[in-house]
């Protein structure tokens, strides 16, 4: 129990395989440099590969290969959190599809940006930050596209994960058929 309520998802799948390590053959990151990050992140682990600075241009692009459908609707999102410098503006797409900007980045906390974009007929995800000053160094990780609308983060290693639907029973006592009764449903 807590004050938020309770989070209720269906079936759901990160199609991003080593969503927090980008030394792996399925990602690269153009124009920038990865660090190591000693410190725990977000989830409250330590030592990852999680870096990224600027040197030279003022766009980095960080980009895993994937498996993604032409003319569906992906969600892509991920968290991402300011170490020094400034990041003017981030976009992403999917498939090599049209890109959507999210807008200005000065997340000094860990913040998940998402967007909602129609895949391309490409085989990459790809987020591109740009630093005007060439001064950003940033953490990112927590990387995720998934089918249709955001879901919680799902974490992936080796190979894609689905997290199952979750279930949801209430106790109930039946009434009698002459008993009075309501049901109701909100939606927020």
């Amino acid at each position: 129990s807590n004050n938020f309520g309770y989070l209720f998802e269906g079936e759901k799948t990160n199609l991003i395989i080593h969503s927090e390590n980008l030394t792996k053959s399925n990602w690269t990151i153009e124009n920038g440099v990865l660090l190591a990050f000693d410190d725990p992140d977000l989830f409250g682990d330590s030592f990852k590969n999680i870096n990224i600075k600027f040197v030279t241009n003022a766009t980095i692009t960080v980009r895993s290969t994937g498996a993604f459908t032409e003319g569906l609707q992906y969600t892509i999102s991920f968290f991402v959190k300011l170490q020094s410098g400034t990041l003017d503006q981030v976009s992403a797409s999917v498939g090599g599809g049209s890109g959507v900007i999210l807008g200005d980045l000065l997340p000094t906390e860990y913040t998940r940006y998402s967007a909602t974009v129609t895949a391309g007929a490409g085989a990459t995800a790809d987020i591109s930050f740009i630093s005007s000053t060439k001064t950003a160094n940033f953490l990112l990780l927590g990387i995720q596209v998934e089918l249709d609308k955001l879901s919680s983060y799902i974490r992936t290693t080796s190979v894609t994960n689905t997290r199952p639907e979750d279930d949801c029973n209430i106790p109930y006592n039946l009434m009698g058929a002459g008993d009075p009764w309501s049901l109701s449903f909100s939606h927020f």
